[in-house]
């Protein structure tokens, strides 16, 4: 099946699990943890990670449901803090990838959405990690058939996935960028909105009202890139 890079916002993906990036002590942290945790509804899947789940290494997963999510699973990958590399930080995010994606296998999950993980608050330099996790869900998908997203906030990130593999597809959310405004300006002023843009491009940068990420409106781009065991 297709692997995408999504610039998204990964609480609003449409897969049946998403990945979110967890501590080891059952409380929420900063970044897409706590994104993951307000979306999903912070008492409830708080009060389960403690309730169930309890303490967790660095590179070990577990599994929640996704509660206020359009996600039906969330899948948490308990990152490494990355120390300069030498206390087996490499492993350790190659085991959440890995691990993260046999717990679906597992549950007969047949789409995910991953986040760049360990690459925000957690410290593991983003261009290395995009490399692991193109490299371990390239693995994965030699022998085995899921689709599989990598959500991004950024320009940055997105170009990483250009340079290290250039075929790999981008692909911007646009449907995202639509619910947000029907979301913050009503749906009067979106159908007027979108019917005076019809046929128009543009590349205005349009903040969000969470301070998560800021959605760029340009034009999608569409390439598929299906794995072959061939490869």
């Amino acid at each position: 099946m297709a692997f995408k890079i999504v610039r998204n916002d990964i609480t609003k993906m449409h897969t049946e699990a998403i990945v979110n990036t967890a501590n080891e002590r059952p409380e929420a942290g900063s970044g897409c943890d706590i994104a993951v945790y307000t979306a999903a509804g912070y008492d409830e899947l708080l009060a389960y990670r403690r309730e169930k789940i309890g303490a967790v290494p660095e590179g070990e997963v577990f599994i929640t449901p996704g509660f206020g999510l359009q996600a039906k699973y969330i899948i948490h990958a308990v990152s490494p803090l990355y120390m300069g590399g030498s206390e087996g930080e490499e492993e350790k995010l190659r085991s959440c990838y890995r691990k993260s994606l046999q717990l679906a296998k597992e549950k007969g999950i047949s789409s995910v959405a991953f986040p760049l993980i360990a690459t925000g608050g957690f410290g593991y330099p983003k261009e290395e990690g995009m490399r692991i996790a193109v490299d371990e869900i390239n693995a994965f998908l030699l022998d085995n058939e899921m689709e599989i997203f990598l959500v991004v906030f950024d320009d940055k990130a997105k170009s990483l996935g250009q340079r290290i593999f250039p075929g790999l597809e981008e692909y911007i959310d646009r449907n995202y960028v639509e619910d947000r405004r029907r979301e913050e300006y009503g749906e009067r002023f979106f159908g007027a909105a979108k019917q005076s843009n019809q046929g128009k491009r543009t590349g205005r940068r349009r903040p969000c009202s969470s301070s998560l990420r800021t959605v760029w409106r340009i034009p999608a781009i569409s390439m598929t890139i299906k794995w072959s065991k061939r490869w």
